[in-house]
């Protein structure tokens, strides 16, 4: 059986605004993007839940970063593209949400949503000499049927 993590791995492997996906620890060079699980073991239960048998609704929370470098001369456009980078791999995602192309999850587990949560700080992440780092966060809203 193959678990949330996995699932979301392959279903973005299939993202062709990606070109080299790591898993929770990247290379940090331009274009590498880096699958963060927000959740490395038990998925945040939402409200209300569990039912009384054990099953009920819960969030699989992940971020998606990716690490571009950056241009400091005037009146260039290479930090403009950057962003458009990420956003189109956030695009993605949320189209895929749309249309109802989820990662495969266990058997137990049906997928009812998946959406990008609110940038509160914008999506920067964070910045240095070599990079920056664009975040975005998503939630796969599905119900866990207790085995």
């Amino acid at each position: 059986m193959t678990g949330k993590h996995e699932a979301v791995w392959d279903w973005l492997l299939t993202c062709l605004e990606i070109h080299h996906l790591y898993f929770n620890f990247p290379r940090a060079s331009d274009g590498d993007a880096v699958l963060i699980p927000e959740s490395a073991y038990n998925d945040e239960w939402q409200d209300g839940m569990p039912y009384i048998d054990g099953s009920g609704m819960k969030n699989y929370d992940f971020a998606i970063a990716l690490f571009k470098d950056f241009s400091t001369v005037p009146n260039s456009t290479e930090n403009v593209e950057a962003l458009i980078d990420a956003e189109r791999i956030a695009g993605w995602i949320d189209a895929q949400g749309e249309a109802h192309n989820y990662p495969a999850f266990p058997e137990n587990c049906t997928i009812m949503d998946l959406y990008t949560l609110p940038l509160s700080a914008g999506a920067i992440a964070a910045q240095n000499d070599t990079g920056v780092k664009y975040q975005f966060q998503f939630r796969i809203e599905y119900f866990y049927e207790k085995e």
